[in-house]
């Protein structure tokens, strides 16, 4: 977006840029909300997956023969690749050790429920007109 400011006066200028503000700080907002949803319904499926198939069919019992198949061994190095890389980020964003820890066992033994839960939990701790950009790097 190209501003042009040569013909305004002092007070113009200001309300423009307040304007531009406001609009930077809408598009953030949208944007935060549509990830709200988009982690809520996430969670809230695979929290139905999970129960659903858990009822259905003991994964202790069918531990031996999954193991045995090797796109089940290669799915589980794919969950734990990614699982280091989100841990990898939540140990940047987390200040305390202890809080580390839980957070590291909880993504280990609840995969995306976790991660999702993690998520929105920032999502929701952002101040009004902060973004992505604070979800991902700030501390």
């Amino acid at each position: 977006m190209v501003r042009v400011r040569s013909n305004l006066s002092g007070h113009e200028g200001a309300a423009l840029d307040a304007y531009h503000q406001n609009q930077k700080n809408l598009s953030a907002m949208k944007t935060i909300t549509t990830l709200k949803i988009i982690f809520s319904v996430v969670l809230v499926w695979m929290a139905y997956v999970v129960i659903s198939t858990s009822l259905a069919s003991s994964l202790f019992e069918q531990w031996d023969f999954l193991g045995a198949i090797p796109w089940m061994r290669a799915t589980l190095w794919d969950f734990y690749a990614n699982i280091l890389i989100i841990a990898l980020w939540m140990f940047y964003k987390e200040k305390y050790i202890p809080i580390k820890i839980l957070w590291t066992i909880l993504f280990v033994c609840l995969g995306s429920l976790a991660t999702c839960a993690y998520v929105l939990i920032k999502l929701f701790k952002l101040k009004p007109g902060q973004g992505v950009k604070e979800l991902l790097v700030e501390r």
